[in-house]
């Protein structure tokens, strides 16, 4: 309800409305979604989208930083 209270659609719909749509553990099947709960470090969220993309594995040269632009 935190994150819903943010949102520009916020007062169209409620906790009602949110506790009738949700699934628990309601993921795409053949294992392309991870589960990250709410108190899992930003650290390891990183650390695990970066394992399970590959993008831990890549090569990035030292001085390839983002210009002003």
């Amino acid at each position: 309800m935190r994150r819903h209270a943010t949102k520009p659609q916020a007062s169209e719909y409620g906790r009602t409305e949110m506790r009738g749509w949700y699934r628990e553990q309601d993921v795409l099947p053949g294992g392309y979604e991870q589960i990250i709960g709410e108190d899992a470090p930003l650290e390891a969220i990183v650390q695990q989208v970066m394992d399970d993309t590959g993008l831990a594995r890549e090569q990035f040269p030292l001085n390839h930083q983002a210009q002003p632009g």
